[in-house]
Parts: C-alpha cells; sequence; structure tokens
C-alpha cells in the first residue's frame, strides 16, 4: 500500500506534463519578428550545460551520501541528463521539438527543486507548494514567455 502511495505524485505530474505538452502544440506562434536573442544564447549555452554539470554531480553524489537509492531515483536522475544533452543539441539547432522538451524540463524542474530543500514535517506539504508556486512565477512564467515568443524560429 505505502508503494502505491508513493507513485502517486509520479502519475499526476506525468498527467501535469502530458496535459501541457497537448496545449502547447495547439498554440501557433502569431510574432513574425525578430527578438533579441541575448536570453536564449545564455540559457542554451551557459545554463544547460552547467545544468548538466549540477546534475550529474548530484547523480554521483548521491550514492556516496545514502546507503539506498530507489533505483527509480537513479533512473530519474540519469534520464534529466540524457534530457538536457538533447535539450543543448535541439536548442543549438533550433528544433521545435527542443521548444516542446524546454517547456517539459521547465516544468520537471519546478516540481523537483523544491524537494532538495528540507521542510518540517508538519509544514512539509504547504511548504513544497508554496515553493513550487513560487518557482513557477519567478522561473518558469518568464522562460515560457520568452519562448514563445520566439517559438516562430524553430523548425
Amino acid at each position: 500500500m505505502n508503494s502505491l502511495i508513493s507513485i502517486i505524485p509520479f502519475v499526476v505530474f506525468g498527467l501535469i506534463v502530458w496535459f501541457v505538452v497537448k496545449w502547447v502544440k495547439k498554440k501557433k506562434p502569431n510574432i513574425i519578428d525578430d527578438k533579441p536573442m541575448a536570453w536564449y544564447k545564455f540559457y542554451t549555452y551557459f545554463r544547460i550545460p552547467l545544468g548538466f554539470l549540477i546534475n550529474l554531480g548530484q547523480s554521483l553524489s548521491l550514492k556516496e551520501q545514502f546507503e539506498y537509492i530507489p533505483p527509480y531515483i537513479e533512473i530519474f536522475g540519469y534520464t534529466m541528463l540524457g534530457a538536457l544533452i538533447f535539450l543543448f543539441v535541439g536548442l543549438h539547432k533550433r528544433k521545435l521539438w527542443a521548444w516542446k522538451l524546454n517547456i517539459v524540463i521547465l516544468i520537471i524542474e519546478i516540481f523537483m527543486y523544491p524537494l532538495q530543500i528540507e521542510f518540517s514535517y508538519e509544514y512539509s506539504l504547504i511548504l513544497y507548494g508554496i515553493f513550487v508556486i513560487l518557482l513557477g512565477f519567478a522561473w518558469f512564467w518568464p522562460n515560457y514567455t520568452y519562448f514563445k515568443k520566439r517559438i516562430h524560429l524553430f523548425k
């Protein structure tokens, strides 16, 4: 029963990502002018490689910090590393699938980063929800808006 309950957040998260991807596919760009690309270059050539290195370090240090790590955590960590490599290549080549993958990774980040913070047990769900909402406004929304305005640059 406990293992079934621990799967529920992953199922809910998967459904959220699926709905967002479906919603993004329906949106059509209506912007035809060129926009500044400084954030795109910083994001693609600095932030993605730095994120890869940080995730790699965290994935490798988990084995040293804990005696037992559930296999799904290791699989998820290495899957994210692979996704960041694909994202880097796709954004570099300005592929539409990379634009969509970027949105999915941004959503994963706003749900995963608060898990790294230790909350007191009695307020953990409330604080987690607050952090997810704050990250959504501070990280996801500005990036989504920026890339949405430049979707016409991706083939």
